[in-house]
């Protein structure tokens, strides 16, 4: 199962609604649901394709986006570069369990090579801890 979310494919996400704010014109933090927290934080820190790779931090914000929403599944995620390391896009490569996530490195490699990509960096996380 390979998900593509290259950043001009995705529809931009508004900032939080007004029916969020007091009638102060400030944001009321308790009715602020965890799902637009969510995508304001992916609208913010996701690489657009494209753009160059400017640190470590970056892609690991970048990353943290797609593993945020995995409370209970392990993601194995690949970010593809062009030879410039501009971002080419980014893909959930695998999904697993709560505890393990098979990976085929014959699968990642076959994508690198579809793609054309000049590097990649690849992320998974440990959602049981």
């Amino acid at each position: 199962m390979t998900k593509s979310f290259a950043k001009t494919e995705r529809p931009m996400l508004s900032n939080i609604e007004y029916s969020e704010m007091g009638t102060s014109g400030l944001i009321n933090h308790n009715a602020v649901k965890d799902q637009v927290i969510l995508k304001e934080y992916v609208r913010r820190f996701t690489i657009q394709a494209g753009k160059p790779i400017r640190g470590a931090k970056v892609v690991a914000d970048h990353f943290r986006a797609y593993f945020s929403d995995a409370v209970k599944r392990e993601k194995f995620v690949a970010l593809f570069l062009d030879s410039q390391h501009q971002v080419l896009c980014t893909e959930i490569l695998f999904e697993g369990s709560i505890n393990i996530s098979a990976v085929y490195p014959r699968k990642v490699i076959t994508r690198v090579v579809e793609l054309g990509a000049a590097a990649v960096i690849l992320g998974h996380n440990h959602p049981s801890g």
